[in-house]
């Protein structure tokens, strides 16, 4: 299996990258994306990736998402103020 390191990416792509991580956070519901429903991992064919993503811990229920993104984010070198995090964590509570 291949590891892969994260790419740098110009202040604006990371900027943008937020916007977008955010957008899918709020709509994930909405379009039945979301649930955070565990599935058996799938067998990895040879050419799979398997980027080794930080743990991020799950302090509330419905955070799944939250802490995907957070996963995501932070292997990308994308941070997300805290201020965006609190924002997150708040519309999450309330779309259950």
């Amino acid at each position: 299996m291949e590891r892969l390191r994260p790419p740098q990416y110009p202040e604006g792509v990371k900027r943008l990258a937020q916007h977008l991580l955010l957008g899918l956070l709020v709509l994930a519901p909405a379009l039945g994306l979301g649930g955070c429903k565990s599935r058996a991992a799938p067998q990895l064919s040879d050419e799979a990736v398997v980027l080794q993503l930080p743990l991020v811990r799950q302090d509330e229920l419905f955070e799944c998402g939250l802490v995907s993104i957070s996963a995501l984010c932070a292997y990308y070198a994308i941070p997300i103020p805290a201020r965006l995090r609190g924002e997150l964590a708040v519309v999450a509570a309330e779309r259950e």
